[in-house]
Order: C-alpha cells, then sequence, then structure tokens
C-alpha cells in the first residue's frame, strides 16, 4: 500500500534527537489482567489494521507500507516495575527516559509497556495501581485516529456512550477498494475546492477585502506573505477538504519565517522530560466551554497558551502573535 505524502513526511522527519513518535499513557487503580489486555490490543488495533504489522519500503521514488514477513507481536510488549515507592516522580522519571529512545529499527514502529507498582495517582491510598505506555511512529497513524483506538480498547456503558472522535478508520481492504476510495476522495476534495470557489466569485470584493487585511496584519512580515495568502484562499473551502488542507500545511511548512529568539529558544535534545497533573476539574473546563461555544481542547490549550505567555513575561521576553509549532 502506497504511504500517503503527509505520513511520508513524520517518517522521513524522525531524528533521534527528535522523534516524531506519539506517546500515550494510561493509567489503572489496581493491576489489571496483562494477557487480557494484550487480547484487547490484539483484537481492537493490531489484528483489524495491517499498518502495525508493516514496514516502509522505498521502491524507485515512492515509499510503500509493506507486511513484515518476520512480524512477532509478543516482541512489541514489555513489561517493567517502578523504583521504589512508586510514586509520581519515579513514573515521570521513567517515561522520560522511554520516550527519549528510538524504536527497535527493522520491525513495525510501536511498542507497549506494562509498568507496576505505580502509586502516584488519586487512587485507593496504599493500593497499587498501574501504567500503559503505548508508543507509535506518527506516519502510522495520526493523533485523532489514535484517540479512537485507544477509545475503542475500553468497554463502554450503553447510556454513557461518548461523542464521535474525527472520522471512522478505514477497515481491512484490498489495493482496489484502496484506489477506488482515494480517487473518490480526491474527486470529492475537488468539486468541493470548485464549489467553493463558485461562491467566493459572488463575494470576490469581500474575499480581496479579507486578503488585504491578512496580508497587512500586525507583525506584518514579507515572508509570510505566501502563507496569508494561501490561509486566505483557502478558507473558502471546506474545513475537512484534505486536498486543500494538504497544501496548506505544506506551505505552512516551506514559507513560515522562524520564531523570534525567546528564553525558550534552542536546539532539540535526545533527553526528553514529562510530567502531569490530576484533579483538574473537568467539569468545570467543561461549562466554560460550552459558555463560549467551544471545546475542551481548545479551552486547555488556552490555558497552555496562558502560562507560556506567563512564563515569557517572567523572564523578560517580549510577547508573541505566532508561534509556528506548539504540540500541549
Amino acid at each position: 500500500m502506497k504511504i500517503p505524502f503527509r505520513d511520508q513526511l513524520w517518517l522521513q522527519m524522525d531524528t533521534p534527537d527528535n522523534l516524531m513518535y506519539i506517546n500515550s499513557l494510561m493509567w489503572f487503580e489496581e493491576i489489571p489482567d496483562w494477557d487480557a489486555i494484550t487480547t484487547v490490543i490484539a483484537e481492537k488495533i493490531v489484528d483489524p489494521y495491517p499498518v502495525f504489522r508493516r514496514v516502509s519500503e522505498r521502491r524507485g521514488r515512492r515509499w510503500y507500507w509493506v507486511d513484515f514477513p518476520e512480524f512477532d507481536f509478543d516482541a512489541h510488549f514489555s513489561r517493567s516495575t517502578l523504583p521504589g515507592d512508586g510514586g509520581r516522580d519515579e513514573a515521570e522519571k521513567l517515561i522520560s527516559e522511554r520516550i527519549s529512545v528510538p524504536l527497535p529499527a527493522g520491525r513495525p514502529m510501536w511498542s507497549i509497556e506494562y509498568i507496576e507498582n505505580y502509586h502516584g495517582h488519586d487512587g485507593p491510598d496504599g493500593q497499587e495501581g498501574a501504567l500503559v505506555l503505548f508508543r507509535v511512529q506518527h506516519g502510522l497513524v495520526d493523533g485523532v485516529r489514535l484517540t479512537q483506538l485507544l477509545l475503542s480498547l475500553c468497554e463502554i456503558d450503553d447510556d454513557a456512550l461518548p461523542p464521535k472522535v474525527g472520522r471512522d478508520l478505514a477497515p481491512r481492504g484490498g489495493l482496489l477498494r484502496t484506489a477506488t476510495e482515494a480517487g473518490a476522495g480526491l474527486v470529492k476534495d475537488s468539486l468541493g475546492i470548485a464549489t467553493g470557489l463558485g461562491g467566493a466569485a459572488a463575494v470576490f470584493p469581500l474575499t480581496l477585502t479579507k486578503l488585504v487585511k491578512d496580508v497587512a496584519a500586525p507583525g506584518f512580515q514579507v515572508t509570510r506573505v505566501p502563507t496569508r495568502v494561501v490561509e486566505s484562499l483557502t478558507s473558502i473551502v471546506g474545513p475537512t477538504n484534505k486536498t486543500a488542507n494538504t497544501y496548506r500545511a505544506l506551505f505552512r511548512l516551506l514559507w513560515e519565517p522562524r520564531t523570534p529568539r525567546r528564553s525558550w529558544s534552542g536546539r532539540p535534545g535526545a533527553e526528553k522530560r514529562v510530567s502531569w497533573i490530576s484533579g483538574v476539574d473537568l467539569a468545570g473546563v467543561k461549562r466554560v466551554a460550552k459558555a463560549h461555544d467551544s471545546t475542551v481542547t481548545i479551552v486547555m490549550t488556552a490555558a497552555v497558551s496562558r502560562a507560556l505567555t506567563e512564563y515569557l513575561r517572567t523572564q523578560g521576553d517580549k510577547p508573541l502573535a505566532d508561534i509556528n509549532l506548539m504540540i500541549p
């Protein structure tokens, strides 16, 4: 199966000091039946989606997902125990060490580690919990689809069905089905672009006015002109148009200028650090999101943005209107 260009980018950008991985951490208030969890992972993730049993291979100028003949399901799993009291400090140190190390080369790029002796969560006092660290290369799956997969591992009460997350995952299918769906998607995107352009013609003066305002926005830089033009023109197309979104993302990567140097500037290193908090009032976050017709993700991202702004202020830095990339 041909690897989409956007996924090739994740694979090619992967370096030891800046791994293109998605690291997911789950925890349990008590040690679960690991064999049962392993079975669920096989049934819900690895068996239905062949990409978890494949490796990338270059053929001429193109890259493909090909079956890994020596695939060993059990080799992707490991088990460990937190040292000492197994508190949050010990857990954060261990996870930081793990996510700093590249996955083994020459096999499907994902791993799962079961970690016991965890006492750092808000569970019953003295009760031993556990962690599950799931690491996967971003080229195999994006964040939304991985969220879908992780949610599929859980048993959900009929009266507590969560809202749908993202698009449906592509089921197992042959080359003909993949090509047919890809062609249909391109036709649909093209019709969407044509429709958007047709609608834009009727309001061209307004579109042109918006374009001029975008290009001449505060903090204007000549090198930002191509990006602002593309942003304005693609805004007339539906937000789910994959073709338009791909071109928009490419222009951002190619034309965006470097972020001005601040106290956090520097080169990425191989060593990474991770931390987390608990006790956040999720109900309160949801109320804020509802009051502003927004989402939990946007509210939390805004909180992180505010924290970063305060950090810059305490360091004596000037505030930033934009940053090129930030993953909270």
